[in-house]
């Protein structure tokens, strides 16, 4: 057992707290650190997890990055086919419902003009790109990359307004 001073709100010594420390095998070795009645507790190999995959989880994005922006930039710049061809399904079939027209139809008319990508945030199966002009969101698909939204603008603490989105 250990022992932790405490002291009084004036700054004096008060009657020591018995701190219980637990027992584990050496494999599993504990570093444990006693600060007035509060046992910190590390585990190395839960360290070691966390961090490993903290590391993966960052590399992961940093790995899909290039696939993301080329995909926007193809969106940003293509014709009106090239544009369908990159959307995600529930965005195509929403355009075509709500527009009553074919996609190359619609999307030309709402489509972003274009732009040089500026900043990328990717969260796992889901992405942002802001262009110079525009900001896309995309999700992955079994197909790849698909953009899910374009043409949205930032609406304060509200959701984006987009001209193309999926439901």
């Amino acid at each position: 057992m250990g022992v932790c001073a405490r002291r009084s709100p004036s700054g004096a010594p008060t009657a020591p707290d018995p701190v219980i420390r637990t027992a584990r095998a050496p494999a599993l070795a504990r570093f444990e650190e006693q600060d007035c009645g509060v046992e910190v507790i590390m585990n190395p190999l839960r360290t070691v997890a966390v961090c490993g995959a903290a590391v993966l989880l960052t590399g992961c994005a940093g790995m899909q990055r290039p696939d993301v922006e080329r995909v926007a930039a193809d969106f940003a710049t293509g014709d009106p086919a090239a544009r369908c061809a990159l959307l995600a399904p529930a965005a195509l079939a929403s355009l075509e419902h709500d527009d009553s027209q074919t996609c190359a139809e619609a999307v030309a008319d709402v489509a972003p003009s274009g732009g040089q990508v500026q900043q990328t945030q990717i969260w796992g199966d889901e992405a942002q790109v802001h262009l110079a002009d525009d900001t896309l969101f995309l999700t992955r698909t079994g197909s790849g990359w698909k953009v899910i939204a374009a043409g949205c603008t930032a609406n304060g603490d509200a959701p984006y307004n987009c001209r193309v989105e999926g439901p």
